[in-house]
């Protein structure tokens, strides 16, 4: 039986991630800064032992204007409550003397789903002398990660990366905060036609919700219904724009005055200048539509949206800049597919 989807540690010391504070997404676009690939994960365990080393540092790359190394703890960073597990940290070399805040999401590839799991931070993590790494201790337990099925590791291989964007701030103030809070409010599409519904899908009108305008995406996917939040024609946004929404989507009931058949699924997604829509590929099966009673009525379907709060960052004088950098390490000297999360998101494919 394969482990629940992996968790950071939630018991950190200061420079390590809460779990509080994390957002797991999958993806299938590989990390754009650092990609670090081990040929032989039991070669690389028996090489540290046998020369009493607790973790793989690779080899130095370039990021968002500074040099990094991805230090990873193969079997675990005990010192930080990493015990049994991988543990995933990014390291800054010559950090400036007045430090660095910066924005940091750790991957582990699934080789069978093709796709990473991502593990992004929702704070601003800042880098010094004293405190030059930051990460999680708790990536992923040894036995999921070691458990075939899972993918993280196949034939003794696995993929881990990063990627980090530098907040530029040149001594001015920048602070990450909720600009949008919870409200009851709801909008509703009436789809009607759903039996004429293309393959390609089809966009509601747009509609507005805290200072942003937003639209509906839904289409079909094999035997399944795609639903996805989109933000629409936005103004440009500045280099390295991103904000956190998080949303409900459903289908409502048209029949049960109580809701009972109603279909909701809960959001966390990162949307920015290059992701706009986030959303479900799989959020209902055609067979159980078909069934409904009350899902489709008069061949009309009702689909809602909650955005429950959208957090970003507030800029004093100065945007956020961020420079991107691809680099590839195959470390050939050392040399979960768990199932899909539920309400597993994605961007439209």
């Amino acid at each position: 039986m394969s482990d629940p989807e992996p968790k950071p540690s939630t018991n950190t010391p200061d420079n390590e991630m809460e779990g509080v504070n994390t957002l797991k997404t999958w993806r299938q676009v590989p990390p754009t800064h650092y990609i670090l690939k081990i040929e032989s994960f039991s070669s690389l365990v028996r090489i540290l032992q046998k020369i009493k080393l607790h973790n793989y540092e690779s080899k130095e790359f370039k990021a968002s204007g500074y040099n990094w190394k991805l230090l990873l703890y193969p079997v675990g960073d005990e010192k930080r409550n990493g015990s049994g597990h991988i543990s995933l940290y990014l390291k800054i070399m010559n950090p400036p003397r007045w430090g660095i805040g910066a924005l940091l999401i750790f991957f582990i590839y699934d080789q069978l789903k093709d796709k990473y799991l991502s593990i992004q931070d929702m704070e601003v993590r800042r880098f010094t002398d004293t405190e030059n790494e930051w990460g999680l201790s708790q990536l992923v337990s040894l036995n999921c990660f070691r458990n075939d099925s899972n993918g993280y590791l196949i034939k003794d291989s696995c993929v881990f990366g990063v990627e980090v964007f530098v907040l530029e701030s040149r001594g001015k103030r920048v602070c990450f905060r909720t600009l949008y809070e919870q409200s009851k409010k709801v909008y509703i599409w009436n789809v009607e036609k759903f039996s004429a519904l293309k393959e390609t899908g089809h966009f509601s009108e747009p509609f507005p919700v805290g200072d942003y305008i937003w639209k509906f995406h839904l289409h079909r996917k094999g035997r399944c219904l795609s639903i996805y939040l989109c933000l629409h024609d936005q103004p440009e946004f500045p280099p390295g724009w991103k904000m956190h929404v998080e949303f409900k989507l459903s289908i409502n009931d048209q029949v049960h005055t109580n809701n009972s058949e109603k279909k909701t699924k809960r959001g966390n997604a990162w949307f920015s200048a290059l992701d706009t829509a986030w959303g479900f590929p799989y959020f209902i099966k055609f067979d159980d539509l078909e069934t409904s009673t009350s899902l489709i009525v008069r061949d009309a379907m009702k689909i809602e949206v909650q955005i429950l709060s959208i957090s970003g960052h507030e800029y004093f004088l100065d945007n956020l800049k961020y420079q991107e950098k691809q680099n590839i390490d195959t470390s050939s000297q050392s040399a979960e597919n768990e199932d899909d999360f539920p309400g597993e998101m994605d961007v439209p494919t």
